[in-house]
């Protein structure tokens, strides 16, 4: 999304070895993007879009949200975490047959420390749900937060390095970007977090495949990585 001094931009697909094209412009602050079989969802502050690619045509998806701080896409669910205001946190659901979020858990789950966290990324893997949480105040480390979607059983599996943000699945791991590493921690929820890369900043984390793929904020390049044991 390219954006000009009025924050307005344009969606653009790329096909590898092919050339880029625009699927919308006059966009707002589009900060989200997600992709799928046939369909790209995208967000803005408070809103969210559908482009269906058969069609070539986007249409309004959910609006009325505020500040929203992730999105994610698999074949079962879409899912949105967004913050409606300081302190007051939503994670919602689609499950992909009734085109309508609902609200699955918000900061009250976490008593009087939900309202000093924020949640910065979220990811569904083997029918449970990751969000990676940050707290508000310096030195701003977080923990990665679990929500089965069968039982709704909750529990914090692990503490983060400083600056916790987006998060991906892949394998049998959970990973999360922080201010200067890449770490992972087993789906099994044993032990503690091992890191993967250090000295590095990930804006964005995307599993396809059997590769992890990251941008890094500081360099500008983009990382791929695969996992071996």
């Amino acid at each position: 999304v390219g954006d000009d001094d009025e924050d307005v931009g344009t969606v653009w697909r790329y096909t590898p070895g092919g050339t880029a094209s625009a699927i919308a412009s006059d966009e707002s602050n589009v900060a989200h993007i997600v992709a799928g079989d046939g369909e790209v969802f995208w967000a803005d502050a408070d809103s969210i879009t559908r482009y269906d690619v058969a069609e070539a045509a986007s249409y309004p998806y959910w609006s009325g949200l505020n500040k929203i701080q992730d999105i994610f896409m698999d074949d079962d669910y879409i899912l949105v975490a967004a913050e409606l205001n300081t302190g007051d946190w939503r994670v919602y659901t689609d499950d992909r047959t009734s085109g309508e979020l609902t609200e699955l858990f918000n900061d009250n789950v976490l008593g009087n420390l939900g309202g000093v966290v924020m949640p910065h990324g979220v990811v569904h893997s083997g029918g449970k749900l990751y969000v990676s949480l940050r707290y508000t105040n310096w030195p701003s480390s977080g923990f990665i937060y679990r929500y089965d979607l069968t039982t709704s059983s909750k529990k914090k599996i692990v503490h983060s390095p400083p600056g916790i943000g987006p998060i991906a699945a892949l394998g049998d791991h959970v990973y999360w970007g922080a201010w200067t590493s890449l770490s992972r921690i087993g789906t099994d929820e044993a032990g503690s977090y091992e890191n993967v890369g250090t000295w590095t900043q990930p804006s964005s984390i995307s599993a396809q495949g059997d590769t992890l793929y990251w941008g890094d904020l500081k360099s500008g390049f983009i990382y791929a990585w695969q996992e071996t044991e």
